[in-house]
């Protein structure tokens, strides 16, 4: 009966029935901590782990990670530590993407290479790519374009698991670098062969995310209008599908993009969206940043009453959440706002 649940919902998640699929996998779950099953438990907790993500539940994600990883050393059991650690990675990157995960780096560097020694090559490639991410996300952008450099050169010289879904996430991230290089042309080269992969794999979720990878491309390329594009495109399909991460991303472009334009209320409904969507995720640090840019445009809006308490509201969030750089640059532009509202005060005086 075990084996039947835990193979029904690996089936239901790779027909695209997310739900249904995590609530044969809890079952899954259950059962086998009543019979003290710890080896199906572990499949059923990765794979749980994995629907989650896709569901956007990341911090029910982050525990069943953790469930994984504690039953994992308990069992002595390397590859389910490897699978459990790159599982918390995900979530992490997801929850805390501007935050310092040194230690967490550290564990996936090491893990990468027992994976090769085991031949555990789908972790291999999975946590270079992840390393390759968090990277991105601390600015350490040579580094992430050498993670990003192994991941793609282990996939091409072995036999990995969904090769072409990889590939098309890598060149994504490629592309971003170069974008982070000023390499514009380079750059949109990349973030094309990434759409070209990812029509290949003929995912939905691939064929987004790379959209939404040639729109960040675009904007750093200084072309919001042909980023407008690709962002709408991806932000429709989301709401329409209810992929509320992808949706999050595209409005985060979108809200760079309306601002760029110089279309303010469109902008500042995309970043209110945004906030929603992050606030609902349980993602502190993107709700805190559009709380920022909420402020921004709010005070370009001429609306300061409404601007301060975005502001306020911002800061309160990060410091709450221990988030203290992202608190500091909060305060900082409180306090920059505040300059220019006392200077527009003695302009008007005199």
């Amino acid at each position: 009966m075990i084996n039947d649940l835990l193979n029904k919902g690996i089936e239901l998640y790779h027909n695209g029935a997310l739900l249904e699929s995590a609530q044969c996998l809890e079952t899954c779950v259950k059962a086998c901590q009543d019979r003290g099953d710890d080896s199906t438990a572990m499949l059923a907790l990765s794979n749980l782990s994995e629907a989650y993500m896709r569901l956007g539940r990341y911090r029910d994600a982050e525990m069943s990670s953790f469930e994984l990883l504690l039953i994992a050393r308990k069992k002595d059991s390397t590859e389910n530590v490897i699978r459990a650690v790159g599982r918390l990675a995900m979530s992490v990157l997801i929850l805390k993407p501007h935050s310092r995960n040194d230690e967490m780096c550290g564990q996936l560097e090491e893990l990468i290479s027992t994976a090769r020694q085991i031949d555990l090559i789908y972790w291999v490639v999975q946590n270079l790519e992840t390393l390759g991410e968090l990277a991105m996300a601390m600015g350490d952008i040579p580094k992430a374009f050498e993670y990003f450099q192994g991941a793609l050169n282990t996939v091409m010289n072995n036999d990995v698991f969904e090769a072409d879904l990889f590939r098309a996430r890598i060149y994504g991230g490629i592309a971003r670098c170069m974008s982070n290089f000023r390499r514009s042309q380079r750059a949109k080269e990349y973030a094309n062969i990434a759409m070209i992969t990812a029509q290949i794999t003929k995912s939905v979720h691939a064929m987004a995310n790379a959209s939404l990878c040639m729109a960040e491309v675009l904007i750093e390329a200084d072309e919001p209008s042909n980023a407008l594009h690709h962002a709408l495109n991806v932000k429709e399909r989301a709401v329409c599908e209810g992929w509320k991460f992808e949706e999050l991303v595209a409005r985060k472009l979108l809200t760079k993009i309306f601002l760029s334009l110089g279309r303010l209320d469109e902008a500042y409904e995309s970043a209110l969206r945004g906030f929603s969507l992050a606030d609902e995720l349980n993602i502190d640090e993107d709700a805190s940043l559009f709380s920022l840019e909420l402020e921004k445009i709010c005070l370009l809006l001429n609306r300061e009453e409404e601007a301060s308490k975005h502001a306020e509201y911002g800061k309160q969030l990060a410091q709450k959440a221990g988030y203290a750089k992202l608190s500091k640059v909060i305060c900082e532009v409180l306090l920059e706002d505040n300059t220019i509202s006392n200077n527009k005060t003695e302009k008007c005086v005199s």
